[in-house]
């Protein structure tokens, strides 16, 4: 079997999922969704019989979700990746308020947000009382 690095990239990609470490089957599984690879069985096999980190099962609890009751209680930021543009902007601030789901987008140069521009029209979140 020859892998090309990129091949072992997706596999290694596939079998680290959300949960912790996949089987075989569920690491090929996942790659077939988007990929497909005449050995993709095998060499999904063969990457989790010779993995030599720990395969350590650790039950991990769901935490509890936070939801807001009130508008702009519970707020999610983070930042979206697209392509360079003309104007050299590359990232996106991704805001949402958790209960109304309204999302606000801000163009920005980099990932961080003291070189991003201010939310011109956002609202202040009301202090805590």
């Amino acid at each position: 079997m020859k892998q090309t690095s990129s091949k072992c990239e997706l596999l290694v990609a596939a079998h680290c999922g959300d949960a912790g470490q996949r089987s075989a089957k569920s690491t090929a599984h996942a790659l077939r969704e988007r990929f497909t690879w005449s050995t993709l069985d095998a060499e999904a096999a063969a990457l989790v019989a010779n993995a030599s980190w720990p395969r350590v099962k650790i039950p991990r609890p769901l935490p509890t979700t936070l939801h807001a009751t009130l508008p702009n209680q519970v707020i999610h930021f983070d930042f979206l990746y697209m392509w360079p543009s003309a104007d050299k902007t590359k990232y996106f601030l991704v805001v949402e308020d958790n209960l109304s789901s309204y999302t606000w987008l801000q163009v920005a140069t980099t990932p961080a947000l003291k070189h991003t521009p201010p939310l011109s029209r956002a609202r202040s979140v009301p202090s805590a009382q």
